[in-house]
């Protein structure tokens, strides 16, 4: 998404709750300003939704760049596991070597 979009959702979100809080602080809590309030949260959200949506299926080459960087993931997990393998050993093999001088 835009980040004009994204500033103007958030300027008017604060502002929404900042007015809301004014309101309660002076005249209560109004049933009526609470469902104003939800109508247009529920609008914000929908329009986010919408744009963002949209936004990604423009970018024909989303699928591949996902799968190349499932791949990389892939391969930076086997050679994180192998390293593992190999502390395992060269620390189950000082640990014998430990034990077998104390003795």
């Amino acid at each position: 998404m835009s980040k004009p979009i994204l500033i103007l959702v958030a300027v008017v979100f604060v502002g929404l709750v900042a007015g809301l809080g004014e309101g309660i602080g002076r005249h209560g809590i109004n049933p009526f300003t609470i469902a104003v309030v939800a109508i247009i949260l529920g609008s914000l959200t929908s329009i986010v939704k919408t744009l963002s949506k949209t936004q990604v299926a423009e970018v024909p080459e989303t699928d591949q760049r996902l799968s190349e960087l499932e791949k990389r993931i892939t391969d930076m997990q086997d050679i994180i596991i192998s390293i593992d393998d190999r502390l395992q050993r060269l620390n189950s093999g000082t640990t014998k070597q430990t034990d077998a001088t104390s003795d």
